[in-house]
């Protein structure tokens, strides 16, 4: 629980530094390093949000 609340404040806290890169990878260990799990977030974008930042294309 600790961990999606950490990776929730990080998405948060560095919200364009995510869109920039589209996907963020939080790690977690034990004591050990002994790798737990991983939390892993990715975005892509739908080709409507591409559409409407590049503006419609004419055709001819």
């Amino acid at each position: 629980m600790e961990a999606v609340r950490l990776l929730g404040e990080v998405l948060r806290d560095k919200a364009g530094e995510f869109w920039d890169e589209q996907s963020m990878k939080l790690i977690i260990t034990d004591d050990t390093g002994l790798m737990l799990f991983v939390l892993d977030v990715s975005a892509i974008e739908a080709p409507a949000v591409t559409r409407l930042r590049t503006g419609p294309r004419s055709i001819g």
